[in-house]
């Protein structure tokens, strides 16, 4: 076992155990952080720096070796040659038997302080005991990683099909799993059960087929998956808090009530442009018959022009008050 900061580059393979406290560990300038129950594995000639965090001095063990590896058979033969900078395992991980792995360290630490020969078998048995559980350590943890990856497939696919009649076996066995591993997954995953999430997605699209004009409660539900029409409104009432009839039919009272208002709308704002285009054809007017009446009766340029203004001033003003009544009934 060491302690501190160490910077170094071997010519074997060698096992980093890290026992206590946190730091920062430097292979070939990748950085990652470690803390205790992490192992690393380090590959000959590579450049490895541990530093620890916050100035506390680190504890950790190095086991460093070589290995051999089969070439061929011949017979009853078989040939080997060094294993050379592969090895088979290469990632850096937590272990799960972070206890058991740290008396097994400690164990071929004393083993390998002692003086006695025959200690050397022992070193032999207690460093294949630690790489056999760390193998099996790394294959559950991938095997962790393939099945989380299954199961989020198995989510996009209910995401995709919740009208469809999923059950928890269905997708279960989709995923390759168990039924009560799947379930405690999901509900990691989630935050939720399967069934309560598969019943937000429909009653979120029945949400919104309810909101379209032509749609029915009946038809709505089919198309979210419940064959049951009261079924359906039970589960609606239980996540939105109301129930589907009712909800319904005030969209279906809120619908023309909206396209009405709509209308509304644009026939104010027609009429709104509508009312400078009748004060320009009354001045208009106005000028004309004024203009026709100097060309006309010069003598009776004023008088001609007083009338014409009389007559067109009524017409005028009827053409505002009748726009003003269009666009506020």
């Amino acid at each position: 076992m060491r302690r501190g900061p160490f910077s170094q580059e071997q010519s074997c393979h060698q096992i980093g155990f890290i026992k206590n406290q946190k730091g920062n560990l430097d292979v070939d300038g990748t950085s990652m952080r470690v803390e205790a129950g992490d192992v690393v594995f380090i590959k000959p000639d590579q450049k490895v720096k541990l530093t620890a965090e916050r100035e506390k001095e680190i504890e950790y063990f190095l086991i460093g070796f070589s290995y051999w590896k089969e070439e061929s058979r011949t017979g009853g033969s078989r040939h080997f040659s060094m294993g050379g900078s592969e090895f088979p395992l290469t990632r850096a991980f937590r272990v799960r038997s972070h206890s058991q792995v740290l008396h097994l360290m400690e164990e071929l630490q004393k083993s390998f302080l002692s003086k006695d020969e025959a200690e050397q078998f022992r070193q032999r048995l207690l460093f294949e005991r630690i790489l056999y559980i760390l193998v099996k350590d790394m294959a559950s943890i991938e095997k962790r990683e393939d099945t989380l990856g299954s199961i989020e497939e198995t989510i996009q696919y209910v995401e995709q099909h919740y009208m469809l009649n999923l059950t928890l076996e269905t997708v279960a066995s989709k995923a390759g799993v168990s039924l009560s591993y799947y379930s405690r997954m999901f509900k990691i995953l989630k935050g939720v059960s399967f069934s309560d999430y598969i019943t937000s997605l429909r009653i979120s699209r029945a949400k919104v087929l309810l909101l379209l004009p032509a749609s029915r409660l009946r038809e709505v539900a089919q198309s979210v998956g419940y064959n049951d029409e009261f079924y359906f409104s039970k589960m609606f009432k239980k996540v939105v808090g109301l129930s589907a009839s009712s909800c319904f039919l005030s969209y279906q009272d809120c619908w023309p009530v909206a396209v009405h208002r709509l209308k509304m709308r644009h026939q104010q704002h027609l009429h709104s442009l509508l009312i400078p285009v009748a004060a320009y054809i009354g001045a208009l007017l106005i000028v004309v018959a004024d203009s026709i009446g100097r060309a006309i009766l010069p003598p009776m340029e004023v008088p001609v022009g007083i009338v014409t203004a009389i007559n067109g001033a009524p017409y005028f003003l009827y053409l505002i008050a009748r726009e003003r009544k269009k666009s506020f009934s």
